[in-house]
């Protein structure tokens, strides 16, 4: 008798990347930190340094990694924190703005992710989405980079869904006073 052969979907680790908004309120804001303290007493300290807030999450949107990497960190692709300016968020938007404004997008076979049927050869599964047709035009703005479960460095709907997801953030930031908050951005995989 046969055995059963059984696709599985893989779900594997990934680049998991956040922009983050603090604010130094120890002796700038002292009504906001005795507020804080209030509502969130700590046993270690009397008054809290810094309020902090994720600004953006994103999962394997490897296009934008490469950008903070490429234009924040100098190249360094290590997880570690790097500040981000109020102009280098400017760029990045208008970036974006660029980058969905050349995008053509034309129906095709989009990756959705792989499937194994022995855990050791993984084939590639797709779905009919939208593809970019003139992908050398949007990689020569902002291109997708390979690495440690990266994601698809393919130039599709869930790329150009990442660029105006960053873009719609990136304009609330920029469209908010954002007087005494500082940014910074880092990654993990």
């Amino acid at each position: 008798m046969r055995s059963k052969t059984t696709k599985k979907r893989v779900t594997k680790m990934g680049l998991d990347m956040y922009l983050i908004a603090k604010k130094f309120v120890w002796h700038d804001d002292s009504k906001l930190a005795n507020a804080i303290r209030n509502a969130v007493p700590c046993p270690f300290s009397d008054k809290p340094r810094y309020i902090e807030y994720t600004a953006m999450y994103w999962r394997k949107a490897n296009a934008i990694h490469n950008w903070f990497v490429q234009n924040v960190q100098s190249g360094n692709d290590d997880c570690d924190h790097y500040d981000v300016s109020k102009d280098e968020l400017i760029t990045l938007r208008d970036l974006c703005n660029m980058v969905i404004a050349t995008a053509k997008q034309i129906p095709g076979q989009v990756k959705i992710g792989e499937i194994s049927t022995d855990g050791k050869e993984f084939i590639p599964e797709f779905k009919d989405g939208m593809v970019i047709e003139n992908p050398e035009e949007i990689e020569s703005l902002m291109p997708t980079t390979n690495g440690f479960f990266f994601g698809s460095t393919n130039y599709d709907e869930y790329y150009l869904n990442d660029i105006k997801e960053t873009k719609q953030v990136l304009d609330k930031i920029l469209n908010s006073d954002t007087t005494g908050w500082e940014f910074e951005y880092y990654s993990s995989w």
